[in-house]
């Protein structure tokens, strides 16, 4: 395939708790700008003497990715939703109970919604997921374009109203991904990495055979 340039078109994000699949996620909106995400990945120095202070190797120690989102379409009661019930083990409905700043037992001293290795499948759905769609994705002048990057487990580190006032309303989400055991307990079209009791982490994907995009819902 030769070498392209790729236009995504508008990115549209959608989130769901991890015991649902694409069809019954939860549309959010559209960012001012488009969606920003930092794959970090994580290196840990090997020292000995022989090097002096120089590590003579580094071990790697995993992968974890930051997405920042402008919002200014977007529907408020979703959005609150989805930031007050992380955490959760169920996904609760959205009402003033558990807006943002209101925590209960499931959530204070808990574990995040990180997947626990060697756990059962249903161990691996505490949490969201997130879904970035590619609009343009599908184009015949686009091959190669994925449809979209799915991260099977999110939570949010920074929420902001950016902008208040006479203007129009905009909310800063900045959103932290890590690996996630996927399976079709937790959103995935299948049960990859569970095959053979091999445990694969999955920080992001792009494949239709594993997140199914086609099946999320319209934009709206």
């Amino acid at each position: 395939m030769a070498a392209q340039i790729y236009s995504t078109g508008p990115v549209h994000i959608y989130v769901a708790h991890k015991t649902l699949g694409p069809a019954a996620a939860t549309y959010l909106g559209t960012c001012e700008k488009t969606p920003n995400v930092e794959i970090e990945y994580k290196w840990a120095p090997v020292n000995n003497d022989v090097g002096g202070l120089a590590p003579v190797d580094m071990v790697f120690k995993g992968i974890t990715a930051k997405i920042n989102l402008s919002l200014n379409r977007y529907n408020e009661e979703k959005l609150m939703a989805f930031v007050g019930n992380l955490g959760a083990v169920t996904d609760r409905p959205a009402n003033a109970t558990f807006q943002p700043g209101i925590m209960d037992a499931s959530q204070i001293g808990a574990l995040s919604e990180i997947g626990h290795l060697g756990g059962t499948k249903a161990q691996h759905t505490k949490g969201y997921w997130l879904a970035l769609k590619f609009s343009f994705a599908g184009n015949a002048s686009l091959v190669g374009l994925p449809p979209g990057y799915w991260f099977p487990s999110v939570h949010v580190a920074q929420f902001a109203y950016e902008q208040v006032g006479s203007k129009h309303k905009k909310i800063a989400l900045s959103l932290e991904a890590h690996p996630q055991v996927v399976s079709a307990a937790n959103g995935a079209a299948d049960d990859r990495g569970m095959v053979d009791g091999a445990y694969f982490n999955r920080l992001y994907t792009t494949e239709q055979a594993i997140f199914s995009f086609s099946t999320l819902p319209d934009a709206d």
